[in-house]
């Protein structure tokens, strides 16, 4: 469903599949954290005043911290990581509807994206996840070039390497700028760009 493609995006992004069966989702934008709470309801039966009660602020960061193994282990088996390095693309995405790629694209971009007058980019540890995500916009007929670079992932102390997926020229960037605020506009990818889903 697009709900639980939101959430996979948001959770790609930001957050965290813990061993002992804790789904973290981490946000400093309190719209964006209501939407996920929203989408993570519709999806698993769980009132949003439960996941409310289960977030903390901590230095204007919202982080919900969700215990449930059978949330867990359903994530999990779709493909989501514990580590950022094990992020992935999760397979029910790459073989989702236009509408579900396009909600993880961007709850994705939501969290772990950046926009400037001259380029849209995103970035990753995991080289597999940056790919996959520079496949789905190919998908979409948006071209965006691979980049590895060496720097601090959050809070990391020691350097790594990223790898970033940065969308430059001006047809290609435009179909991605207009796309920064996914509360107001939920169409990442714009309607211009190619139907044609090359799975």
């Amino acid at each position: 469903s697009v709900e639980l493609a939101y959430v996979l995006g948001y959770l790609t992004a930001e957050g965290c599949l813990s061993e002992n069966g804790r789904v973290i989702f981490t946000m400093a934008d309190v719209e964006v954290m209501e939407h996920y709470y929203e989408c993570f309801s519709d999806v698993f039966g769980v009132p949003v005043e439960v996941l409310r009660s289960k977030t903390r602020n901590v230095e204007g960061t919202l982080t919900c911290d969700f215990f449930s193994t059978e949330v867990y282990n359903f994530l999990r088996y779709l493909g989501g990581g514990t580590h950022s390095r094990d992020k992935k693309v999760p397979k029910c995405i790459r073989t989702g509807t236009r509408e579900e790629v396009q909600a993880f694209l961007s709850a994705f971009y939501e969290g772990d994206g950046s926009i400037n007058s001259t380029s849209v980019s995103c970035f990753s540890t995991s080289y597999e996840l940056a790919s996959g995500i520079q496949q789905l916009l190919f998908n979409f007929g948006v071209i965006s070039s691979l980049i590895e670079r060496q720097g601090k992932y959050h809070s990391q102390k020691n350097l790594n390497r990223i790898w970033h997926v940065i969308t430059n020229g001006k047809n290609s960037a435009k179909s991605l700028r207009s796309y920064q605020n996914v509360r107001l506009n939920l169409n990442l990818i714009s309607s211009e760009a190619t139907t044609n889903m090359m799975f």
